[in-house]
């Protein structure tokens, strides 16, 4: 989800400075697929997020299901 350059980047408190908005909203997709969830339910996943951001998290979503091998059932609704 290019997010290599922040590998060692704290996602940030209140108060301290972290991770930027996109980034974290790429860090709490990557959380969710994790767990490898049989639904996978993304509402808006891109929004607020610029177009390169939007594309790392679109191609990685559409290559989820070829590539783990688990039965899933993925809907996102994108406007």
């Amino acid at each position: 989800m290019a997010l290599q350059d922040a590998i060692n980047t704290r996602i940030g408190e209140w108060g301290a400075k972290g991770l930027s908005g996109g980034q974290k909203r790429r860090v709490s997709i990557c959380i969710e697929i994790l767990t490898r969830p049989k639904l996978l339910f993304l509402d808006e996943p891109t929004s607020r997020l610029d177009s390169a951001g939007s594309y790392y998290v679109m191609s990685r979503i559409a290559k989820l299901d070829q590539r783990d091998g688990v039965g899933r059932t993925i809907i996102a609704s994108i406007y």
